[in-house]
């Protein structure tokens, strides 16, 4: 990192060190906006960001559910390095983190909506600020005391609050629907609202900041609002790929998901509504996303603001028969967008190589002129503006622990280059194996087969430091 450092010095003698924004969706799909190829997509503000910055086509996340991922690319650290290994867990408060390591350097760290580095279920008091001076922490949809956005909601308008949590509870997040939650009360409005309120009248604008904005959808439920809710109402959205037959190739664990997510799928109509209100949830959020760019581009701020916009994991959607997340190391939930726009970066530029979240903190410690303090991860972006100044990576790197002390998928470990996909579970010799370039949505799961001992011996030997990494002795709660 050394080189970093002294690159990163260099640029900060030359002119203001940049403020920095990390805009995260939840549970968002890379073929979900318009830049990214999918032409049902109402995304016309992330899609601007994109030709005004880079979008990085290969993407990955470390960790295919909230939390564990969320501690990965605050940390820097692989889930079973920093103790976030699963939801449920707690992300130690001594650990390194973007905001530590920015106010580190002298920037304002704040932070704004979802951040999920402790259990929402256990919380009753403070949050653990994690570095960040300014926290105002909104988790979701759910009616937690203290949670700031649904105090919002309950103290605005009691009647609607318990309005919305019946609808909620109700209907629940195996279908599509419009919620009745008035636009003014929404999780992505009140989150937009609070990060303009700081940009606008609580940072000190004598000093670079650094601002962490943490949206809830497209997360289920498949709830969006009104009037995007109904611009989908007959829009041809792309359905899922489905393979019948790729389940048989799967390993076991894959079985009863996929039996009880097709009883929900197979009824007519349920696939097409929940497609449809998950892109109406993405152009909520798009249309979020630009207020708040609007709003920078009004105090002056676009010109030396690095912009980060990226989710903390995909969503299946129905494709292989599945909904939502869980114990999948798919490229469904694994790839996720990433744009960057950065001053210097010229604009419009698209890169295929593969990076990783892990990626996020030696970028942003390089732009603030401070060492990284993990071994892991490339710049995404250089000092002068130049794209993957390191290269990308040959290879990505996944985890996933369960808190069962056995099982078929208690632990797995997955390294995916541009052409090949390993995973491997610690329980026995089961795995799953799937050539991309034959095979992009991996229906075909080749472990096991004569022909590939080769290939899979030799991204074992790739994931075998991945493989010696344990799951940590942090204690998991019952909650999420």
């Amino acid at each position: 990192m050394s080189g970093c450092v002294t690159e990163a010095a260099v640029f900060l003698i030359c002119m203001k060190p940049p403020n920095i924004i990390l805009i995260t969706s939840d549970q968002q799909r890379f073929d979900s906006l318009g830049c990214t190829g999918n032409a049902a997509a109402q995304t016309p503000h992330l899609d601007r960001l994109a030709e005004r910055g880079g979008l990085f086509r290969n993407h990955f996340v470390t960790n295919p559910v909230c939390s564990p991922s969320r501690g990965s690319f605050m940390s820097g650290l692989y889930p079973c390095e920093n103790g976030l290994w699963s939801n449920g867990c707690a992300l130690p408060t001594e650990t390194p983190t973007l905001a530590s390591v920015l106010a580190g350097a002298r920037y304002q760290t704040a932070h704004v909506g979802k951040l999920h580095l402790v259990p929402i279920l256990d919380r009753v008091g403070p949050h653990p600020a994690f570095g960040f001076q300014h926290l105002e922490v909104g988790e979701g949809d759910q009616m937690y005391p203290c949670d700031d956005h649904m105090n919002h909601v309950r103290q605005a308008d009691p009647l609607g609050y318990v309005d919305y949590m019946t609808e909620l509870y109700a209907k629940g997040h195996a279908r599509g629907y419009t919620s009745r939650l008035p636009e003014p009360l929404h999780h992505s409005t009140w989150v937009t609202d609070r990060s303009l309120d700081w940009l606008q009248h609580q940072r000190d604008r004598s000093a670079p900041f650094f601002l962490n904005v943490g949206y809830f959808d497209p997360h289920h439920a498949f709830n969006p609002i009104d009037p995007w809710a109904s611009r989908f109402d007959d829009v041809e959205v792309p359905m899922p790929f489905h393979d019948p037959g790729a389940i048989d190739t799967r390993p076991p664990h894959y079985h009863a998901r996929y039996r009880s997510d097709q009883k929900t799928l197979n009824q007519p109509g349920v696939e097409r509504a929940i497609a449809r209100a998950y892109h109406a949830m993405v152009a909520h959020l798009d249309h979020c996303v630009g207020r708040l760019l609007a709003g920078l581009e009004a105090l002056g701020l676009l010109e030396n603001t690095v912009i980060v916009f990226t989710s903390d994991h995909g969503e299946m959607l129905g494709h292989h028969g599945m909904l939502h997340k869980g114990p999948f190391l798919l490229d469904d939930l694994m790839r996720v967008p990433m744009i960057m726009a950065a001053p210097g970066l010229e604009p419009g530029q698209a890169f295929d190589g593969l990076t990783s979240m892990v990626d996020l903190m030696p970028t942003f410690a390089a732009l603030a002129g401070v060492d990284s303090p993990t071994p892991h991860g490339r710049r995404l972006v250089g000092c002068n503006g130049q794209a993957l100044p390191d290269g990308s990576h040959e290879a990505v790197f996944a985890q996933w622990e369960n808190d069962a002390t056995r099982g078929p998928a208690r632990s797995l470990r997955m390294v995916r280059t541009a052409t090949h996909k390993l995973v491997r579970y610690a329980e026995d010799d089961t795995g799953e194996l799937y050539d991309l370039a034959e095979d992009p949505h991996e229906a075909r799961n080749l472990f096991g087969q004569p022909n590939a001992d080769t290939l899979t011996a030799r991204l074992s030997d790739r994931l075998e430091p991945q493989i010696r990494q344990a799951r940590p002795d942090t204690p998991r709660s019952p909650g999420w």
